[in-house]
C-alpha cells in the first residue's frame, strides 16, 4: 500500500525543485504572525502567467466542493541577478503582466510582489 504512492510523491517534489518554491498566498494579505520579520528580495521580470484553480483537499466530496476552490495564477518570472526562471503559484489579487518589473520576497513563503 505505501509503495503505491512513493511515485507520485517523488514526480510532486520533483516539480516543485524543477519550479523552483511555491505558494499559494495572496500577496497583499499576510497573517499577523508575518509581520515583523526582514525578507529577502530580489527583482525579476514577470514572463508568463497562467490562470490556475487552487482546489481543496484532495478526495473532498460534498455539495460545497466548488466552494472550496480558489483562484490564482502561476507566474513565471525571471530573476534579474542570475537570469533563472522560477514558477511561484499565488492568489490573484494583483494583476500582473507579461513583462512587468516584480519583486521575488523570500521568507516562510515565497511571493511575487510589484515594484
Amino acid at each position: 500500500m505505501k509503495g503505491r504512492y512513493l511515485v507520485p510523491v517523488a514526480v510532486v517534489l520533483a516539480g516543485v525543485v524543477l519550479t523552483g518554491c511555491a505558494s499559494t498566498s495572496r500577496p497583499l494579505i499576510v497573517e499577523k504572525s508575518e509581520t515583523g520579520y526582514v525578507s529577502r528580495v530580489e527583482p525579476a521580470t514577470v514572463v508568463s502567467i497562467t490562470n490556475v484553480t487552487i482546489k481543496g483537499e484532495r478526495g473532498f466530496q460534498s455539495k460545497r466542493a466548488r466552494a472550496n476552490r480558489s483562484r490564482a495564477v502561476t507566474l513565471v518570472v525571471r530573476v534579474e541577478r542570475n537570469s533563472e526562471l522560477v514558477s511561484i503559484t499565488q492568489g490573484d489579487d494583483v494583476g500582473f503582466a507579461a513583462g512587468q518589473q516584480v519583486w521575488l520576497q523570500f521568507g516562510d513563503r515565497v511571493r511575487v510582489i510589484p515594484r
